[in-house]
């Protein structure tokens, strides 16, 4: 469905570009990014703006590629850039997980849509602080003293919420369409615990899936 590609597009974003080589992981995560949610619009037209701006954010990464190969951007371009790149990365969360709050309410799944919500807010709260680290005020110099290792904390924290958001996401909205494919059983009992409690709630959303599509099919055949 899409829900896979995605969780690991922005692993490999934010977790793994957490290196010297950042910025090539970061054009690898965003290139799966947006094709992730290329497929994810074909069920919910709100995800094409991911595509957008995942897109964007990829050709930015390749800006800082260049730059380090080159060394000809001056550095108050890449300044410029990197504020750029942090207002960008705000703009697709929030197309994303407004995405996912749209595809979760038309699937009746309630607990997504509010922790989308959840994130959401955890995301504009890290803004509002980052934005007061770098404004041009009296107590700069002391607020990022104190509060650069809260704010690390917290962008932590919030991307670690997104992607248990993903995940879950993955394991409770399907595609009625998917066929699960025969699997070899592992020879290690946890394994197969572990996979079967997966399929089973993979099989409950994809009946509640089934579920609400057909009471929608119903309340329009009414109407009529």
């Amino acid at each position: 469905m899409g829900f896979g590609l995605l969780f690991f597009g922005y692993f490999i974003t934010y977790i793994m570009a957490l290196n010297t080589f950042g910025a090539y992981f970061r054009f690898a995560g965003y290139l799966l990014m947006a094709y992730a949610a290329t497929k994810l619009s074909e069920y919910h037209s709100r995800f094409i703006w991911s595509v957008y701006v995942s897109a964007l954010l990829a050709l930015m990464s390749v800006l800082r590629i260049v730059a380090d190969f080159t060394q000809l951007i001056p550095l108050n371009i890449l300044d410029v850039l990197m504020y750029a790149e942090a207002a960008v990365v705000l703009v697709y969360h929030v197309t994303l997980l407004l995405a996912i709050r749209a595809i979760a309410k038309d699937t009746d799944s309630e607990k997504i849509q509010g922790n989308s919500v959840r994130n959401l807010f955890f995301i504009a709260l890290y803004y509002l602080l980052y934005v007061l680290s770098v404004l041009p005020t009296p107590f700069k110099e002391s607020y990022q003293k104190n509060m650069g290792l809260p704010l690390l904390l917290l962008n932590f924290a919030w991307i670690i919420l997104d992607l248990v958001l993903i995940a879950s996401c993955y394991s409770r909205i399907c595609d009625e369409n998917d066929v699960d494919m025969e699997r070899k059983p592992s020879r290690f009992a946890f394994v197969n615990k572990i996979r079967a409690e997966l399929d089973a709630k993979q099989a409950r959303a994809r009946a509640s899936s089934l579920q609400y599509k057909k009471e929608k099919a119903e309340r329009k055949k009414n109407k009529k």
